[in-house]
């Protein structure tokens, strides 16, 4: 067996372990390692006990002859192990246990050096989440890279948006600086509190971190990362360019993963096009997220299925801090012509019959359909809708003409209330801005159920004011009392104490 001697001794070492568990020992804290002898912790060392003056603070032992503890020995039978001096230091008392690590504290964090061991807790991330909302309401949001639709969506449900973080960068064909206009486009209409107009591979950490640190916690972290290089819409040619000079969004989920680390909402929604959930980079973003603590739900929607006309797809993740959230269920499809919801705004819709774009439709395999006053349905709408592309959505009248759908139509085929404004913006910004965002219909109903998820998990006896706005933003400050419909969400104290092992 190999001597002490033979090994280089370190200054310091350290480990992660997990409490041990048994029916008659709750917790009880072992270290069984080679490193305990290497750093001088040998058979029958006596170990005195010194408690943390913090509460909750851990303790730690030194070498002492009159310890209470002693280091113990461990053997293996072959001669030749890969554990050639390990030894054992355990503490059983739940006094001393119960006394340095809070009830929720599952693993500790040891610090071996010669002269002293530190035991110090590691923080039970689903206790420390949920510790937040004791006295604060789960509602409050951070919204990143947004239009201002997901924004208004929620706020109309009676979220409150206290950060919105957005930053649309440059694109060659841009003639005028237009890096303010989506979050321009929050602030019409919505009232989040705090805008970051700040690219999401840029921002930095600790100051997000000092952003957030006077703030209420944030109840729902919501995140529409750009679908572009996981959608159809997207040749390869130009995937494999954009990577190549780094203008790709690829990897946009991972400064999204650093972000929620320092945000700790309760609940994440992400929203993206069906191939981002399919991919590796999908897998790897709810594996992560998994390890972070959440439970995940994996969703593919079709806006069909929940209340919408267009056949938009979309993947949606939800990962909360408690477990059992419920997926909204499907509802039957729309099976009534769609005209009469754009019947009035079709002499705002431009003639775009005689224009090239449109003659090319017709031998490409990318062209959708049209929509004529028999459809029950309509294609997806794209953001580059207003730009003339084959594969755009067109209505096609009964005399023949194509129309390129305006933008009060656009709205009505996404399900956007008539409220939601972009009239102050450039036509072909207000068309890109809608035609990225979400199915509104698709989009509520899915949010109705994060939302009844977050109030039933952290609700206690607190009332929620829940009013649904379906007018312009303005009227909000307007509304009457009876306008506010008061929800008491129910006391959620003994199933956060059953599914995580604590009590509020």
């Amino acid at each position: 067996m190999a001597a002490l001697a033979e090994f280089h001794t370190p200054e310091l070492v350290t480990k992660q372990l997990a409490f041990n568990r048994t029916d008659k020992t709750p917790r009880k804290l072992r270290v069984s390692s080679n490193f305990l002898a290497l750093m001088g912790y040998e058979h029958n060392d006596r170990l005195e006990v010194v408690k943390s003056s913090d509460r909750y603070g851990g303790f730690s032992v030194v070498k002492s002859d009159s310890g209470t503890h002693k280091v113990h020995a461990r053997s293996y039978k072959s001669g030749r192990a890969n554990n050639p001096f390990e030894t054992v230091i355990e503490f059983g008392s739940q006094t001393l246990i119960d006394s340095s690590f809070a009830p929720s504290t599952e693993r500790f964090h040891t610090q071996i050096t010669k002269d002293k061991i530190i035991f110090s807790p590691l923080i039970n991330r689903a206790a420390a989440i949920i510790n937040k909302f004791k006295k604060e309401s789960p509602l409050k949001a951070f919204v990143a890279l947004t239009g201002g639709v997901d924004t208004y969506c929620l706020e109309s449900l009676g979220f409150d948006v206290d950060v919105a973080l957005e930053y649309r960068p440059q694109e060659r064909r841009d003639t005028t600086d237009k890096s303010e206009v989506n979050l321009l486009n929050n602030v019409r209409n919505a009232t989040p509190n705090i805008l970051l107009n700040e690219d999401i591979y840029h921002l930095e950490l600790d100051q997000l971190e000092k952003v957030l640190a006077d703030r209420p916690p944030i109840g729902l972290a919501h995140y529409s990362i750009q679908c572009d290089d996981w959608s159809s819409a997207k040749s390869s040619a130009d995937k494999a360019s954009s990577i190549e000079n780094l203008s790709t969004t690829i990897d946009m989920f991972v400064p999204m993963l650093e972000q929620i680390k320092v945000i700790q909402p309760a609940a994440i929604v992400i929203e993206n096009v069906i191939g981002f959930g399919r991919s590796q980079a999908g897998t790897i973003c709810m594996t992560q997220l998994r390890r972070l603590g959440y439970h995940v739900t994996a969703l593919e929607m079709d806006a069909r299925d929940y209340g919408g006309i267009q056949t938009r797809k979309r993947f949606y993740l939800v990962a909360s801090i408690m477990p059992g959230f419920v997926a909204p269920s499907k509802t039957e499809r729309n099976g009534s012509p769609i005209w009469p919801r754009i019947q009035e705004f079709i002499q705002e819709c431009r003639d775009v019959s005689h224009t090239n774009f449109i003659k090319n439709r017709a031998g490409s395999n990318r062209a959708t359909p049209s929509i004529t006053e028999s459809s029950v349905e309509c294609p997806t709408i794209v953001k580059s809708q207003s730009r003339g592309i084959k594969d755009g959505t067109y209505i096609k009248t009964e005399d023949g003409r194509i129309l390129s759908p305006s933008e009060s139509v656009v709205k009505r085929l996404m399900s956007i209330p008539d409220g939601f404004d972009t009239t102050w913006m450039g036509s072909e910004s207000a068309i890109e801005v809608l035609g990225q965002s979400i199915d509104y219909a698709m989009h509520e109903t899915l949010m109705s159920s994060v939302k009844d998820h977050l109030q039933v998990g952290f609700g206690g006896a607190r009332t929620v004011v829940n009013f649904r706005q379906r007018e312009r933003l303005s009227n909000r400050s307007n509304a009457t009392p009876d306008q506010l419909t008061p929800e008491v969400a129910p006391n959620a104290a003994r199933i956060a104490e059953n599914q995580l092992g604590f009590g509020f």
